[in-house]
C-alpha cells in the first residue's frame, strides 16, 4: 500500500466511524509509516456541544485531531486522540 491508498483509508475509516455525526472539514495532518504499518493524523471540525454560549461568545465548531493506523492490508487498527 502506497501512501495515497493508506491517507485514503484514513479518511474513509473516520467518515465510517464518524457515520450521522456532523464532522467538517476533515484534513491531513501528518503520514508515518513504521515498518508495515501506517499512522496518519487527520483532524476535523465537530460542533462544540459543552459550551452553552457556542456561536455567541465562543466556537461554534472545535477542531479535533485522531491518529489512525493502518495495517499492512490498510485495515484499521487504532484511532488515538492527538492533542494539538
Amino acid at each position: 500500500m502506497d501512501v495515497k491508498e493508506a491517507v485514503k483509508n484514513a479518511f474513509e475509516s473516520v467518515r465510517s466511524l464518524y457515520e450521522g455525526q456532523d464532522i467538517r472539514d476533515l484534513l491531513l495532518e501528518e503520514v508515518e509509516k513504521d515498518g508495515t504499518a501506517w499512522r496518519i493524523t487527520v483532524s476535523f471540525s465537530r460542533p462544540d456541544v459543552s459550551n452553552p454560549m457556542r456561536g455567541v461568545f465562543a466556537a461554534e465548531y472545535l477542531r479535533e485531531y485522531k491518529v489512525i493506523e493502518l495495517n499492512q492490508l490498510g485495515q484499521l487498527t487504532s484511532m488515538k486522540i492527538r492533542k494539538p
